[in-house]
């Protein structure tokens, strides 16, 4: 991967790859269960001037929800929150709370769903 995304270290390199590039590169490794590899690539590719969209993370957040993988949906969710720019959305707690209930962690999805309510943000079907 260094190769082809350089180095963190590598600033003056021209050749940055675009958002769709690394968004294809963070589910792939989301999806290979690869978590230490994501946070890497997300954390370069801001250093390399590419922010994550709210897309970014619902597109991560959706694959934990479908693997039950609750512990990084939390992980990302909270990274989400803390982005620049970066408003969650529904999708957003909603696949959080998903990946929480598949995984049987009721008490967590169930204390989002408060925050969630709390923040007003307006819930649909999906959601309950």
């Amino acid at each position: 991967l260094e190769e082809k995304f350089g180095s963190s270290d590598d600033k003056d390199n021209a050749a940055v790859p675009s958002l769709n590039v690394y968004q294809t590169v963070l589910i792939a490794f989301v999806e290979a269960g690869e978590y230490d590899h994501m946070n890497s690539l997300l954390t370069r590719m801001r250093r390399r001037g590419v922010r994550p969209t709210v897309f970014t993370y619902n597109s991560l957040l959706k694959i934990c929800a479908q693997t039950a993988r609750w512990r990084e949906a939390v992980s990302i969710l909270s990274q989400c929150q803390r982005e620049p720019g970066v408003n969650p959305d529904l999708v957003t707690f909603t696949s959080t709370i998903r990946a929480c209930a598949r995984a049987r962690k009721t008490d967590k999805a169930m204390e989002i769903f408060r925050v969630v309510k709390d923040m007003g943000v307006k819930m649909d079907v999906y959601c309950y």
